[in-house]
């Protein structure tokens, strides 16, 4: 469970002032699904609404894709490939205790 599932169990605000990168975003799944791979990095200040892109984003898909997400903070940006790392992590199932 991620933080923004936990926010919208809980209800959400209406999302304002987003229509453009929401756009842009679906933008680039429309030339994924024409077979051109896409990578979408989200980039902003704490608390400017990231996650929520994404959540909007995955919501308004049918049937939803598969989405990989990984997330970076300054205590991680040292370490190679992370966002590469937790997202194959992801993808098969790997704990974060495993090695």
């Amino acid at each position: 469970v991620t933080p923004i599932g936990i926010a919208a169990e809980r209800g959400l605000t209406p999302l304002v002032g987003r229509d453009e990168e929401l756009a842009q975003m679906r933008g680039c799944y429309e030339r994924a699904q024409g077979h051109l791979p896409q990578v979408v990095r989200i980039v902003g200040e704490t608390g400017s609404g990231r996650s929520r892109l994404v959540y909007e984003l995955k919501k308004s898909l049918s049937p939803v894709p598969r989405v990989f997400e990984a997330r970076c903070s300054a205590l991680n940006q040292r370490v190679p490939f992370h966002p590469w790392v937790m997202m194959l992590q992801d993808y098969f199932g790997i704990g974060p205790d495993e090695s």
